[in-house]
């Protein structure tokens, strides 16, 4: 059995029943509702924490202090959820550095075998799909232009994924332009989604 599971969420009966499912399966030893950043703060110096959950639909956090959520997360297990995914959901995703995502319709198995690590990460199926069009521009991609989208699409820092690669950082914005210019796309949370709808899951080592 793990440690807590903090759910940070503006819908406290939707938050409980979901940590009720994480904790009902024995994968957190207690969990607790937050809505701000400061209740956030007194949870996850907790030592053996499961992990933080994000409501990506109703998040609590001003978007302010979304920024300080993600670097007071760093090195906990950042997990969201949602209703539909949408642009907004990638975008909310990155910003928090949230790697592992999962639609309310999912049945409460597959929740748990998602958590439990028995599945990949997945948004997939349950999410909006990406069209027939944007699948062939990913087609386009590099394997290398993939690896960087990967990374970028788990939060990580350029600097970050540049180690991570043995590149230089300016490669990995080169990479990053040519990507988005051949995903017909302007911003990174744009391409993010698109992956993410296409059931590319983000590379989060």
């Amino acid at each position: 059995m793990s440690g807590g599971l903090v759910v940070v969420s503006g819908r406290r009966l939707i938050a409980e029943s979901v940590a009720a499912v994480v904790e009902e399966a024995g994968l957190c030893s207690s969990s607790v509702v937050v809505t701000t950043l400061h209740e956030l703060a007194t949870k996850v110096v907790r030592p053996g924490l499961f992990g933080v959950m994000f409501d990506l639909d109703r998040l609590a956090l001003p978007p302010g202090d979304r920024a300080a959520a993600g670097g007071l997360t760093e090195g906990c297990r950042r997990i969201g959820f949602y209703d539909t995914f949408t642009p907004v959901h990638a975008g909310l995703a990155f910003e928090l550095a949230v790697v592992e995502l999962f639609p309310l319709t999912l049945p409460t198995e597959r929740i748990v075998a998602m958590l439990e690590g028995r599945r990949k990460v997945s948004l997939v199926r349950s999410a909006e799909q990406a069209t027939p069009e944007q699948r062939e521009r990913l087609t386009r991609l590099s394997e290398r232009e993939l690896e960087v989208l990967k990374r970028l699409a788990a939060g990580r820092s350029v600097a970050d994924v540049a180690r991570s690669l043995g590149i230089t950082e300016h490669t990995v914005q080169t990479h990053r332009r040519r990507m988005l210019a051949k995903l017909e796309l302007h911003q990174l949370t744009q391409a993010v989604s698109v992956a993410l709808s296409a059931g590319i899951a983000p590379e989060t080592m």
